[in-house]
């Protein structure tokens, strides 16, 4: 009780130091989990102190509790309007930001006019401000959708890279089937694409392979790779354009000299065309569909994994020819966490069923490593049953045979089955590995053994006549196996194949005597393939001592407990003795109806009955078989649709390449005359006095004592460089207990966001500012400039 006396003393005190400690103890307070909405009027009360450290202390606090208490927030709406006309930019964003995290619906109007005017404030930080704010209006009240639409629209075309960044996260937010809406800013997006921050590349990334999908045509499908610059492109026709322009170079992202605005407009591009080889015929790609893959290029040399699986996207699903060029960055970022390891391999193996020459050398990358998860390892394994051929088949293997030595039975399980997938789509491999899962049909792991007979039985089905020889080493290795899906198949390939060879005729009918000894002790599997065994065994070899044996086993499993095996065994006894009677045997007791009933079956209709065509092994052949075929994408990679397997919340669907696509004319832009914040040059009319000042001219001539924002702070923006003039207030501390201090230190990056704007005016003439850059944004927006 103590301690709350003392915070709301130091936050009502009149020194500016109290009031700095009492914020800075309720903030770490609330880092540290605690509770601090008591203190919420005391610091709104802050807000009237004009020392910049005070307000963003404070509405640090706001922000957070904002939308918890939107009643008290409500009486505090003044305060944030007036703020709103702060000489700082960044007092102006962060009151911005309060103003709409308050959930009441009356307000909407106000948000709406607050927003309106941030989005032409001249600072990019309160216009990346506005643009965040677009998606919290709109969750609150959807009937403003097209006026924020309208202000999205032009935020989209500004100059700076962090505010086109806000920009398009609030498009994914409001409006993300709209995609028309980014033909006039498409070539701006793909311009600043790479001067965005990590986060808003991933979502421009995703929308621009949205919007390539649905308005570009297919380009040729012939692996050409990324080009540099004009004299290598594979398309001759399209015309020779400055790099800069293209903002592909790396030298000149790195680089120290500055580009100006004008030179960084990309000039309309005209349509062009290659010939292609197979069809002799002309295939077209769209030069902005070019412009996007020369964008996207030095994303690869991302550090983000994200980054670099968005453009490996966009090639992937737009331009399969350029995908060579994406996989040794994707499988250099497979080296990071494990999360990443396992998304970036689920993409790999749906590129590598498409592609898999492009990763044939890359193939001891996907090797298992004893750190790997689950996912990973599994990944893996599948994209090693891919990427085997006939050049590095004996590497592989040599490979997958170690991995048979895990003591993880599963993943030994998955081993195997790799290696049989290997055998089936190359088989010049199939004798080798046969010859080494037979030596698995006794290993200490029952799924072990059952996964090796069960592969083993899909390597015979394909050929056996030559390979009746596995079937008799099967046969002689059942009594050691304890495995009940191994000793089922070795069951059903004893049955399916017992008249090969001159010893399985003789070695079956055994093996049979065996099987029934034990009927009664096996599990429902195996008693399912016992009945199946006798019905072949009589079928194939009718004699008199087979017959016996079959009515034994019918008998036992007539009156099994088990429907399945009941139903079976009746079926056999009808189809092979021709006669149903209750006891199962012919002659004994009481026919079911009271009377015999005859049931007569050619050789023919038995033999079909006995051997229905495996669909199991068709299907593994059928896969095997179309792996290195181009198979239909149905996820885009990179989503959560695609790691799931299911259609997840918000998944929208890439569209078909067009038949019929707009022309490139529809993304021109019709350049206006007017200045505005998001183009460079010109002035604005100050009321005041009567001066120009050139808020985004290239050099601060002429300054006056007006805001001025430091180049330094706005050098990562592209090159829109908001300068006036400024006349800063030096830092002075009272030493005398009663007296206030004033505090000036420069505003500390808020939200990790480097675009921050340093320097201050002075707070007296907040008022005269606001009206100044009002009637300048009226006076712009009367001219049609943002229209």
């Amino acid at each position: 009780m103590e301690e709350t006396r003392h915070i709301r003393t130091t936050l009502q005190s009149k020194l500016v130091r109290e009031k700095i400690d009492g914020l800075k103890f309720i903030i770490s307070g609330m880092a540290g989990g605690e509770n601090m909405s008591d203190y919420f009027a005391d610091v709104v009360n802050t807000l009237a102190s004009p020392q910049l450290e005070v307000k963003k202390l404070a509405y640090v606090y706001l922000l957070q509790y904002a939308h918890t208490k939107p009643d008290e927030v409500l009486l505090s709406i003044n305060a944030f309007q007036k703020d709103l006309a702060h000489a700082n930019p960044l007092v102006r964003s962060l009151s911005l930001r309060v103003l709409t995290s308050i959930r009441v619906h009356m307000i909407v109007g106000l948000q709406m006019l607050a927003i309106r005017k941030c989005v032409q404030d001249p600072s990019p930080y309160v216009r990346r401000a506005a643009a965040n704010a677009l998606a919290k209006v709109h969750g609150l009240d959807r009937a403003q959708e097209d006026e924020l639409v309208s202000m999205m629209a032009q935020l989209l075309k500004d100059g700076s890279a962090a505010v086109v960044g806000a920009s398009v996260s609030a498009f994914v937010r409001i409006c993300p089937d709209r995609l028309e809406l980014l033909h006039s800013s498409f070539r701006r997006l793909c311009e600043v694409l790479i001067d965005m921050d990590e986060f808003p590349q991933i979502q421009l990334l995703d929308v621009l392979l949205l919007y390539a999908r649905a308005y570009f045509p297919e380009p040729p499908r012939e692996h050409c790779g990324f080009v540099e610059g004009p004299a290598s492109l594979p398309f001759s026709t399209i015309p020779a354009r400055p790099v800069r322009d293209l903002k592909i170079e790396l030298s000149s992202f790195y680089g120290d000299e500055a580009t100006d605005a004008e030179s960084r407009q990309p000039a309309p591009p005209t349509q062009a065309s290659v010939d292609t080889e197979a069809g002799g015929g002309e295939r077209t790609i769209d030069p902005d569909h070019l412009l996007l893959l020369r964008s996207i290029k030095p994303l690869l040399h991302s550090r983000n994994a994200g980054v670099v699986l968005g453009a490996t996207a966009i090639c992937y699903h737009t331009a399969p020819g350029y995908l060579g060029d994406c996989i040794p960055s994707l499988v250099l970022s497979m080296r990071q966490s494990r999360e990443t390891q396992t998304l970036v391999l689920a993409s790999v193996k749906d590129m590598a069923q498409a592609q898999p020459e492009l990763f044939g050398r890359f193939l001891s990358d996907f090797y298992v490593d004893h750190a790997d998860c689950t996912e990973a390892r599994n990944h893996k394994l599948e994209i090693l049953s891919v990427l085997v051929n006939e050049a590095n088949a004996h590497q592989a293997l040599k490979e997958l045979q170690s991995y048979l030595l895990e003591g993880d039975p599963k993943f030994v399980s998955r081993s195997v089955s790799t290696i049989g997938r290997i055998a089936l789509r190359l088989p010049n491999l199939a004798e080798a590995c046969c010859t080494g899962l037979v030596k698995l049909c006794t290993h200490s792991y029952a799924e072990v053994v059952g996964e090796s007979v069960g592969v083993l039985r899909n390597l015979i089905d394909v050929d056996p006549e030559g390979k009746h020889a596995v079937v008799l080493q099967l046969v002689r290795k059942f009594k050691r196996m304890t495995s009940p899906p191994g000793r089922a198949n070795v069951l059903w390939l004893a049955g399916r194949y017992c008249g090969l060879g001159d010893k399985l005729p003789k070695v079956v009918p055994e093996l049979l005597r065996v099987c029934a000894k034990n009927f009664l002790m096996e599990p429902k599997l195996v008693k399912l393939q016992i009945i199946s065994l006798a019905a072949n065994v009589l079928y194939k070899f009718p004699t008199e001592t087979n017959e016996l044996l079959f009515r034994y086993i019918m008998d036992l499993g007539w009156y099994d407990e088990d429907f399945d095996i009941r139903d079976k065994s009746r079926l056999f006894t009808v189809i092979l003795l021709g006669r149903a009677t209750k006891h199962g045997a012919a002659g004994q007791g009481e026919s079911l109806a009271g009377v015999e009933q005859e049931m007569v079956f050619s050789q023919e209709q038995i033999g079909e009955l006995l051997h229905p065509e495996n669909s199991t092994v068709s299907e593994l052949l059928t896969e095997a078989r179309a792996s290195h075929t181009h198979s239909p994408k149905q996820w885009r990679l990179g989503t959560i649709s695609h790691v799931v397997g299911h259609r997840a919340p918000g998944y929208m669907s890439l569209a078909n390449f067009p038949d019929d696509p707009p022309p490139t004319s529809i993304r021109d832009i019709q350049q206006a005359a007017q200045p505005g914040p998001s183009g460079t040059g010109g002035g604005i009319e100050r009321g005041g006095n009567g001066q120009t000042e050139a808020f985004y001219a290239d050099r601060a001539d002429g300054a006056d004592d007006s805001s001025e924002y430091s180049s330094s702070s706005t050098s990562s923006y592209d090159g829109s460089t908001a300068s006036g003039s400024s006349s800063e207030s030096d830092s002075a501390v009272g030493d005398g207990e009663d007296e206030e201090e004033t505090v000036a230190d420069p505003p500390e990056n808020t939200d990790a966001d480097a675009c921050e704007p340093s320097g201050a005016d002075d707070v007296g003439r907040q008022d005269d500012l606001a009206t100044e850059i009002a009637a300048a944004g009226s006076k712009l927006g009367h001219m049609g400039f943002y229209d």
